[in-house]
């Protein structure tokens, strides 16, 4: 971390980026943005404030320290790449709820090496599988212990990470659609079941059997 004073501090990795007012009153925005591009590897996210959410290189902070759009840096913390939920989020399947590791989905920054943060995150303490997930490089699942849920964080190239959320379709929406063709388009409505239709066979003696 390299700190700035007043200006706040960077970090190679992700950081916060608010551009000043007075920069963005005297100045087109498209100007302001492009003199940042050629100093940070890529921008990732635009924030309220006129804060820009920001991949810097070690070796770009000498550069960007110096630009005078800029009116606070802040190095974006491990803890704000977990999900809140993280570990706390109920699971249905009783052998998963029960497991210590973790399946997380890992969101990684664009732009950069996607086999070398594989091979990175493969070697994190406590990780046990990576496996491809987004599309070129873009996220992987990873099998690992709770305890490395923050030593993952600290992996620069991390931009996000959530535990893989189960997936289930519930008798409430699958009926209707087999029913009706979609749920939605029938409003969950069951026509066979209205119209009597239970699969017990024709009451031929109308004896109610």
């Amino acid at each position: 971390v390299t700190r700035l004073g007043a200006r706040g501090h960077l970090t190679h990795g992700l950081n916060y980026i608010m551009l000043s007012p007075e920069a963005i009153a005297a100045k087109s925005l498209d100007s302001i943005l492009d003199g940042i591009r050629r100093d940070v590897r890529t921008i990732v996210d635009y924030r309220a404030n006129s804060t820009l959410l920001a991949y810097v290189e070690a070796g770009q902070i000498g550069r960007l320290r110096q630009n005078p759009d800029v009116a606070f840096f802040y190095a974006m913390q491990p803890a704000d790449k977990i999900d809140l939920q993280a570990g706390r989020r109920p699971l249905i399947n009783k052998e998963r709820a029960l497991d210590p590791t973790f399946l997380l989905e890992v969101a990684i920054v664009p732009g950069g090496n996607g086999r070398s943060v594989k091979d990175r995150l493969a070697r994190v303490p406590g990780v046990v599988e990576v496996a491809d997930y987004g599309l070129e490089g873009s996220a992987y699942l990873v099998r690992a212990d709770h305890k490395a849920l923050g030593r993952l964080a600290r992996v620069p190239d991390v931009l996000h990470i959530q535990e893989s959320l189960e997936l289930m379709q519930l008798n409430t929406r699958g009926v209707p659609t087999i029913m009706a063709g979609s749920a939605e388009d029938s409003h969950f409505i069951r026509p066979f079941d209205d119209a009597g239709v239970d699969g017990g066979g024709i009451d031929t003696n109308n004896n109610g059997q």
